[in-house]
């Protein structure tokens, strides 16, 4: 019981303090694609549907890194058709971690011939 009791009182201070970190770095997230994206993840978190021209807000990350204006964030998102679109990662040569503030990018969409791809940007 002593030792369920200590386990018990770690892992609530390991939320407590995870949580506390998270709430400091929020993403805002605008579709600037022409269309509505589907099932989509921010890295690991579930965001869901965004219609275009639309945002929403994303919690719970503890820190993204960037490379001067490029967010190096991973991005997968399904398309009206059903396919399934990715970002393509940027060099993370001498990237720089932000884990607090508030950050808002545009979502945008690259046509190339072969291989549509999603791209963030800096929210303009």
């Amino acid at each position: 019981m002593k030792y369920s009791l200590v386990f018990l009182f770690v892992w609530v201070c390991s939320s407590i303090e995870t949580a506390a970190y998270a709430q400091k770095l929020s993403i805002e997230i605008y579709n600037k694609t022409g269309i509505t994206l589907d099932s989509i993840q921010l890295d690991s978190l579930y965001v869901g549907q965004l219609l275009n021209d639309s945002s929403a807000v994303v919690t719970g990350l503890y820190e993204f890194k960037h490379s001067g204006s490029w967010p190096l964030i991973g991005l997968k998102a399904v398309d009206p058709s059903g396919t399934v679109l990715k970002n393509i990662a940027h060099c993370g040569t001498k990237a720089i971690s932000a884990k607090d503030g508030h950050h808002v990018f545009d979502i945008i969409l690259k046509n190339r011939p072969a291989y549509p791809y999603l791209e963030l940007i800096v929210h303009k």
